[in-house]
């Protein structure tokens, strides 16, 4: 279900996203639909993606069940520009040391694979350092994902 936990070195990535307050039921029906509009959306600006498509949750930790701060956005080659009367943004995914691990298997299940990896950064010689994020490998409508689930770290003073 999991391989093991590395630490990646991250350059930061500009990307184009939508934020919004999801539902935790409603996260699986609605990324495939942003990403292909987020697609739509950087090709019009004649923008080109790079790598795979990701959701950061910026609330992370103090989640109630509806109450989710969800971003759903694709990595892009450049900064895109975004007016402002459109649900787009132009962001940027952080550089820096990041623990990574892979997770395979059920949306449903993925929560283990967030407790591991905090419990991981908790006993190591880091501290998280922002939000964390999932890269989408594999296909978004499957019933098995496979994703990176990646967060950003800071060593800590003793490490």
């Amino acid at each position: 279900m999991n391989d093991e936990i590395e630490v990646r070195q991250l350059t930061e990535q500009p990307t184009v996203s939508i934020r919004e307050q999801v539902a935790r039921d409603m996260i699986r029906p609605m990324l495939a639909e942003r990403v292909t509009e987020i697609e739509a959306f950087i090709a019009g600006r004649r923008g080109q993606s790079t790598g795979v498509p990701f959701a950061r949750l910026h609330n992370y930790g103090e989640v109630r069940r509806d109450d989710l701060d969800l971003e759903v956005g694709v990595p892009t080659t450049e900064a895109i520009d975004c007016p402002a009367d459109t649900a787009f943004d132009a962001n940027r995914l952080p550089g820096g040391p990041a623990a990574v691990l892979r997770y395979r298997g059920p949306y449903e299940e993925i929560g283990a694979a967030y407790e591991r990896l905090g419990a991981w950064i908790r006993d190591g010689d880091y501290e998280a350092q922002g939000a964390p994020w999932e890269s989408f490998i594999g296909d978004l409508e499957s019933d098995d994902w496979e994703v990176e689930i990646v967060w950003p770290l800071m060593k800590t003073q003793g490490g």
